[in-house]
């Protein structure tokens, strides 16, 4: 193998190495493609006053999943960030999943992809809190045995985008601390983006940059 070949793989292996050592995977969080009446990531579902279309917000935030424990069950994932509707109303999103599961009984399917057991994974509890505009509304529950659903195709609203959906509801398994949604259920469909792994970036530079100097080194001899 030659030395240029051979420092280029060791660079790679650095990044795998490094990638199977983190402890989470990081997803930056944008709007579906839908769009009905605005592009968006969270329907509040007529809890936010000003007409139809003011319950359409536009999302961007991030989803890390912790998925580096021994035992599956004790995975988890967050989801943090803002969404805005059109009329400037912001939701401040900081919600927690748990319960993994590679497999659930109760897909959402709608518009998005059929389940498939090979590409889709679920978190079966949430707790947290969307905050709209001062006001705390507690998310504790879903719909009907429904799951937060993700994976390529998981978002309900596209069959061919990553990212994911779940029917969210509030007060159902705690005291409340915030606010109860008036309506049956919120919203969110999602599309997920990866995010590199800042020390693979870095690790990967690093190997190029010593590429670069034995590249150097050789021509000069």
């Amino acid at each position: 193998m030659n030395i240029w070949k051979s420092t280029l793989l060791g660079a790679v292996a650095c990044v795998g190495l490094s990638l199977g050592a983190q402890a989470a995977v990081v997803y930056a969080v944008s709007d579906t493609s839908v769009n009905n009446c605005a592009p968006h990531g969270l329907w509040t579902n007529g809890d936010v006053g000003g007409g139809s279309c003011s319950n359409y917000f536009s999302i961007d935030g991030t989803f890390t999943f912790y998925n580096d424990a021994a035992d599956s069950s004790n995975w988890f994932a967050t989801l943090t960030g803002t969404a805005v509707n059109p009329q400037n109303k912001v939701a401040t999103i900081d919600l927690t999943f748990t319960g993994f599961e590679d497999g659930w009984p109760h897909y959402k399917k709608e518009s998005g992809a059929p389940y498939d057991p090979n590409t889709m994974d679920f978190f079966t509890a949430v707790d947290g809190s969307i905050d709209i505009d001062g006001t705390a509304y507690d998310i504790d529950n879903y719909v009907n045995n429904y799951a937060f659903q993700f994976g390529l195709g998981a978002n309900a609203k596209s069959a061919t985008e990553y990212g994911a959906s779940a029917w969210i509801q509030s007060c159902g398994n705690a005291v409340a601390t915030g606010q109860c949604m008036s309506s049956h259920h919120w919203d969110l469909n999602l599309t997920f983006t990866p995010v590199p792994e800042p020390n693979s970036l870095m690790l990967l530079g690093l190997g190029l940059v010593g590429l670069m100097g034995i590249r150097r080194r050789y021509s000069n001899s």
